[in-house]
């Protein structure tokens, strides 16, 4: 889901796929996020869990090189995570400007709340697990009124 997210000097964007922690999930989001150029110096920002949830899927291929090429592309101004997210850090695009990791998903919602602007487009993935679907759902109460684009 993408939400418009009125604030009282201009909107954000929120790209809502929060419980959905599949590796190829991810990488589709990333292609998104590569193809999206946020309005009047607008930035990208990415919040995510780890890239899949070894305890359901022990057997499936992880390719973090795959994934490093992935996140590169997406020009990713601004990087949170949570979770697991640390066993998959060898994915991380050299130079990443990587704000905060909190095991925790709760306790990066007031740096993440703080740091989101007018002109931003947040991308939110995540396992199930992590609960990133409670920083949605307070990124769209930061409004004063909020649009689902699709």
């Amino acid at each position: 889901n993408l939400f418009e997210v009125s604030l009282a000097a201009g909107r954000f964007q929120v790209y809502d796929q929060s419980r959905r922690g599949e590796w190829k999930g991810f990488l589709s989001m990333f292609e998104l996020m590569s193809r999206f150029k946020p309005e009047r110096q607008g930035r990208k920002i990415a919040v995510i869990s780890e890239l899949i949830n070894r305890q359901d899927n022990p057997n499936a291929p992880i390719d973090l090189l795959e994934m490093k090429v992935a996140m590169t592309r997406a020009g990713i101004d601004a990087l949170f995570t949570v979770a697991d997210f640390k066993s998959h850090v060898l994915a991380l695009p050299d130079g990443v400007n990587w704000i905060a990791h909190e095991a925790d998903s709760a306790a990066i919602h007031t740096r993440v709340l703080g740091y989101v602007s007018a002109n931003d487009v947040v991308f939110v993935r995540g396992v199930e697990k992590s609960r990133l679907d409670k920083l949605v759902q307070a990124l769209l109460a930061k409004g004063s009124s909020v649009k689902k684009l699709f």
